[in-house]
């Protein structure tokens, strides 16, 4: 999380609170919703607050609150340094994403943040 953040922050890019000096803006806990697909979201980036999104009530270990953070900050990293470039429609602002883009920046934040471990490893997460 500490590469990204700093990659984040030495772009000179707003899609975080905070500085490289003092992140602690950056990311919050909090008690998520338990409803629907509430149940299976660990955390969340929000680009309108600039700030990432815990759910406390998961009881994450610590393995996977870094995976989490990770995961999330890949997002941001998105929004920030590539404003979510879309082919042959340019730049696009978080409010603006299409479906294939946010869809990209998903397996992006899959494969970097929740640590992919190759074919052997186990999912990382396994719907009921």
């Amino acid at each position: 999380p500490l590469t990204l953040l700093g990659s984040i922050y030495d772009s000179g890019c707003i899609a975080l609170k905070g500085s490289k000096a003092d992140p602690s803006k950056c990311a919050r806990c909090r008690l998520c919703p338990k409803e629907g697909l509430w149940q299976h979201i660990q955390g969340y980036y929000n680009p309108q607050k600039g700030r990432v999104t815990l759910c406390a009530e998961k009881g994450m270990g610590e393995q996977q609150v870094e995976d989490t953070l990770t995961h999330e900050l890949v997002h941001a990293y998105d929004h920030c340094r590539f404003s979510m470039r879309v082919p042959m429609v340019g730049r696009q602002h978080p409010w603006a994403l299409t479906c294939a883009a946010s869809a990209c920046s998903e397996v992006r934040a899959y494969l970097i943040g929740d640590g992919w471990r190759g074919p052997s490893a186990p999912p990382a997460f396994e719907a009921p």
